[in-house]
């Protein structure tokens, strides 16, 4: 949703068509519903990825909501941020292409992620099942791929979603933001706080059934 360097294009009434980097279906939102991330930066393993670290949290049962840029076609209006898909999780996966170990885990909130180790025999059950899926599956999809480790999840298929229509969140701001009102901000847990950046934020536990109801009435 921003190949390129470029924004996605929204049509009126906020319709989209998903088009991933080349070579780079991540996230697969069509048939696994499979997200990867790498937990270290391709500079070492002692420099942690940012945007992998919250996912280290996740369960079984929690649910990964997607949000990205977007640009009006035609002009019709401003940049802006919405929600265009979310996984519900059935399993997740600790990955080491370098060592070639894999390791699925019910829940890491229960585990020190970090010291979870592996099997090559449960590496080997994982490129089986998930290669072709995903590029973070693929030890051979780039350099980068087993200098680090990876975390991956699966979707529950029946309860995952790509919606045909982009939840907007808000609109650029004149100093190039993108701010949630308070209104907005509340409606889906969050905190009205500056989003430009695409990193991984966290549901107010208040709010969490509240979102859940809200996420499955999106069409």
């Amino acid at each position: 949703m921003g190949a390129g360097g470029r924004l996605s294009p929204i049509f009126p009434g906020s319709y989209f068509r998903f088009v991933t980097m080349p070579c780079h279906f991540d996230p697969e939102l069509y048939y696994r519903y499979t997200y990867g991330d790498a937990l270290q930066s391709i500079r070492g393993k002692h420099h942690k990825n940012p945007t992998a670290t919250p996912l280290e949290k996740l369960g079984k049962g929690d649910v990964l909501v997607f949000y990205a840029g977007f640009r009006p076609e035609g002009g019709w209006g401003k940049q802006l941020i919405g929600i265009f898909a979310y996984i519900f999780i059935e399993r997740l996966f600790f990955v080491s292409h370098k060592d070639s170990i894999a390791r699925e885990f019910p829940n890491s909130k229960t585990n020190d992620f970090q010291k979870m180790g592996g099997s090559h025999r449960e590496y080997q059950v994982f490129l089986r099942e998930f290669r072709g899926w995903n590029p973070h599956a693929d030890p051979e999809n780039a350099s980068w791929s087993k200098k680090v480790d990876h975390i991956f999840v699966c979707g529950n298929e029946r309860r995952s979603r790509m919606l045909s229509k982009v939840e907007i969140l808000t609109e650029i701001n004149k100093d190039g933001k993108y701010r949630l009102s308070g209104k907005v901000a509340s409606r889906w847990g969050l905190k009205p706080d500056d989003h430009t950046r695409n990193m991984p934020r966290s549901v107010e536990e208040s709010a969490v059934e509240k979102v859940w109801t809200r996420l499955q009435r999106l069409q």
